[in-house]
């Protein structure tokens, strides 16, 4: 089974099927209880325009809503395009995920789960030619629009002013900038995988670090797909407690596997971790008291349960006053509360002062918006004499 196309790119093509064309790339789909979304998951990638053959295979793991129906209809109407494995029984996300894995047959692999959805129809050509033509890269991912149940989304996308295309094995061991339905990677440096990633919460970070092990990641800065946040997810039906433990029993199975060069990288991921999940919760928990009260208990509960290092405490709860003071600083009755937020983020995470923005917002909230004002013009003119290299 294959998929040829003839054309220019960017001209509407018309597909034409041949068995004997070897398959390109074929799309890992997962799907549970997505019934209000599948569709438009599968529809994203039959749009595809492509010069080459590719599948969409899909792992449909017993739905107790109408996702299997739609999954079959769609099945039916694209023979020559989509397979779908029905599961007899539910198998869960890992095992679910890894018998899809193992029935695709391109030479990559692109991630797409049910619930998300792709807007561009040139996102797997312009991928798969980027990856063609450097073959020492793992895989390549863009950015995407985050949107939410009711249909929202953010005005930015999910990442912003990226500053580097190419990312390393450090970069994601400290973060993880890849929304998962943005990924297409080389199918034949997965193998095997080892016995403890199915033991972990989670299945995309994971994966990419031990694709990072193999070559370097590049990022397409193009939006060109949708990440949906709903509470039927993955991620976001797990409490944050839970969150966390899956975290850190991540970067202890990595630990290990990687050995102690990457220690002190990894000691400091789990420090921006605890933050970022801290800082999540404090969204969730209301104004800044409410907030900060939240996240002290989170602390403290965490440092009891894991002996957390007290520098972790100290930036998390600093990122947490971070968020206060960019999100209070503009109404007025507020500005005291960022005031004292200010002060609390500094303190506890002194490297916001390499923040060129925090010195802006200090000026702002401790001398007023005339003062503020006076000084950002005194580092413009700054600036300009410095490029006409005046003294």
């Amino acid at each position: 089974m294959g998929v040829a196309s003839t054309g220019t790119r960017g001209n509407s093509r018309h597909p034409v099927f041949r068995p004997e064309a070897r398959m390109k790339v074929s799309v890992h789909m997962v799907t549970y209880n997505h019934e209000k979304f599948i569709a438009q998951a599968i529809e994203g990638v039959l749009m595809q325009e492509t010069d080459f053959p590719y599948e969409l295979v899909i792992g449909e793991d017993c739905s107790t809503d109408g996702t299997r129906e739609i999954v079959i209809d769609y099945a039916q109407r694209c023979p020559n395009k989509i397979r779908a494995l029905l599961r007899e029984k539910n198998l869960g996300m890992r095992e679910n995920g890894r018998r899809t894995r193992e029935a695709c047959r391109g030479e990559y692999i692109a991630l797409c789960e049910g619930d998300d959805y792709w807007t561009d129809p040139h996102k797997l050509q312009k991928q798969v030619d980027f990856l063609d033509t450097h073959p020492r890269y793992a895989f390549a991912f863009h950015n995407v629009y985050v949107e939410r149940e009711d249909g929202t989304r953010d005005i930015e996308p999910y990442l912003v002013d990226v500053q580097q295309f190419t990312f390393g094995l450090a970069d994601v061991l400290i973060t993880n900038p890849v929304p998962t339905c943005s990924v297409i990677y080389r199918r034949l440096w997965v193998g095997d995988l080892p016995t403890w990633y199915y033991t972990l919460d989670t299945g995309d970070h994971p994966l990419y670090l031990l694709l990072a092990q193999k070559g370097p990641l590049f990022y397409l800065d193009e939006v060109m797909g949708v990440y949906r946040k709903h509470q039927g997810g993955v991620y976001t039906s797990r409490s944050y407690d839970q969150r966390f433990d899956g975290l850190l029993r991540m970067y202890e199975a990595f630990s290990d596997h990687l050995g102690p060069h990457y220690d002190s990288i990894i000691r400091e991921a789990k420090s921006n971790y605890t933050a970022e999940l801290v800082v999540e919760k404090a969204r969730a928990a209301g104004g800044p008291e409410e907030g900060l009260a939240v996240v002290r208990r989170t602390l403290a509960k965490w440092q009891e349960e894991y002996t957390l290092p007290d520098a972790w405490l100290t930036r998390a709860l600093g990122r947490a006053c971070a968020y206060y003071v960019f999100t209070t600083r503009t109404e007025h009755i507020a500005r005291r509360t960022a005031r004292h937020c200010l002060v609390q983020m500094i303190r506890n995470d002194p490297s916001w002062l390499r923040n060129p923005g925090v010195l802006s917002i200090a000026a702002d909230l401790l001398l007023g918006e005339q003062y503020a004002d006076r000084l950002r013009g005194h580092y413009r003119r700054l600036s300009r004499q410095l490029q006409r290299g005046e003294t």
